[in-house]
């Protein structure tokens, strides 16, 4: 019963994070009109014209898939975080053909014609998921070097190429701390982190 009540989405942890998500949503939301305004006035002659857009888009895309997140178990996503993140790596490696949008000099967004896109943003959720469902189906793997630290390494450092290759340090950064972070709190062992920077 105990088990049950942890794995409900109305759990009091559930409810901290939710708490702590809305906290983050709304200082986004103040920060954005506050640093946009003066923009948004001189461009659009509406200073809450990118509030309004990205609150619009916040319930069209982040709304739906923030309440899929949340209600679907994520056990679920285990058997299916590899197959997500090579098809975002194969979405990225997309950038290097027609398909790839220049703009300013980097190549992050990938054109269909009717709909574009930035696989990278992807990126930031497959790459850490994958790296959470890898290392669960075997806890060795967080503390062995052959099994765990090596292999991690190589990925790590082939997505942070294809990504700077773009560029897109910023993402890479992001998507590489936040895997730093899955393979911290599974328990790896503190004397690897230096060696990340070696390879």
């Amino acid at each position: 019963m105990r088990r049950r009540s942890r794995e409900h989405p109305t759990s009091p942890t559930d409810h901290v994070f939710f708490g702590a998500l809305l906290c983050i949503v709304i200082f986004g939301f103040v920060m954005l009109a506050s640093a946009s305004s003066d923009l948004a006035q001189l461009r659009f002659q509406d200073s809450y014209y990118y509030l309004k857009r990205q609150f619009i888009n916040g319930l069209g895309f982040g709304l739906p898939g923030f309440l899929l997140g949340y209600f679907l178990p994520y056990r679920r996503w285990q058997g299916v975080a590899t197959f997500f993140l090579f098809a975002t790596i194969g979405l990225t490696l997309l950038l290097f053909t027609p398909l790839g949008l220049t703009i300013k000099g980097a190549t992050r967004w990938l054109d269909f014609g009717f709909f574009s896109f930035q696989p990278g943003e992807l990126l930031k959720i497959t790459f850490p998921l994958y790296v959470a469902s890898w290392l669960s189906k075997n806890l060795k793997r967080a503390t062995s070097f052959t099994q765990g630290f090596l292999p991690l390494s190589i990925l790590m450092g082939f997505v942070a190429f294809i990504l700077l290759l773009q560029p897109a340090t910023t993402t890479a950064a992001i998507i590489l701390t936040s895997a730093l972070c899955v393979y911290f709190v599974s328990g790896a062992r503190l004397r690897f982190f230096p060696l990340f920077g070696i390879f």
